[in-house]
């Protein structure tokens, strides 16, 4: 399996939506963060089972939270380029590839 490399602003995308649903209701943050972490997970185990959704770029969904893990596989390590909320301007990450 490779590494998983997170990008700056993914880490702080994650923090905040962990933040945001812990202060909606109580242990919502953990159960986010359960279905974060497990994403990641099958993501490195099988990362190309993910579609493409630009270039080399692929999307994973979290399960039960409106959110996607935007990634790309590179050569020695799987790149987590952002944790994307489903409403966002689906291309406002473009810029860190």
């Amino acid at each position: 399996m490779k590494a998983v490399y997170f990008h700056k602003a993914a880490k702080i995308e994650a923090i905040k939506a962990t933040e945001f649903y812990e202060n909606h209701q109580k242990d919502l943050g953990k159960h986010f963060v359960a279905n974060l972490v497990a994403s990641f997970q099958q993501i490195q185990i099988n990362p190309f089972m993910y579609p493409v959704i630009k270039l080399t770029v692929h999307r994973c969904r979290v399960h039960h939270f409106p959110y996607n893990v935007i990634f790309r596989i590179q050569k020695t390590r799987i790149e987590i380029i952002a944790i994307m909320h489903e409403r966002q301007n689906p291309d406002y990450w473009n810029k860190r590839i």
